[in-house]
């Protein structure tokens, strides 16, 4: 039995908010335990169901985290993010990580991330920029 769709699009935003951390993630949510979050990705032993995600956990994480599109969090449509901007390629600043790093997180992730659309989008050009990169270079 799957997930359910908007039990994953929560799991998506414990990844983006805390790294997929639901005991950090739940220190963000008023009276929301960490417990509560963790049942709704396991199946009830008794339903042998995963349980449906109560109305306070979604009106708490829509308060405490403004950016979540709501129409995405309960429908599944549109960008996770509301008013996403996603900037050039070339200002994006990857200080801290390799390029090897980053395209084996991508490899890593890509089902999740590829559910993203501006992720997507960004992954696109990169790949574009180091395909241009590695035929200059054979070219050269």
């Amino acid at each position: 039995m799957n997930l359910p769709e908007i039990n994953d699009r929560l799991k998506d935003i414990i990844d983006f908010c805390s790294n997929g951390n639901v005991s950090d993630f739940s220190k963000k949510l008023k009276g929301i335990s960490q417990q509560k979050l963790n049942r709704l990705f396991n199946l009830d032993s008794r339903t042998k169901k995963y349980p449906t995600i109560s109305q306070d956990i979604i009106t708490e994480v829509l308060s405490e985290i403004p950016e979540i599109n709501p129409t995405w969090f309960l429908l599944g449509k549109g960008e996770m993010l509301n008013n996403i901007n996603l900037p050039e390629s070339s200002e994006i600043k990857f200080e801290n990580i390799s390029d090897d790093e980053l395209s084996l997180y991508i490899i890593n992730n890509k089902e999740r991330l590829l559910k993203n659309k501006a992720l997507s989008v960004f992954i696109e050009k990169r790949a574009t920029e180091i395909a241009i990169k590695m035929l200059k270079s054979d070219i050269d």
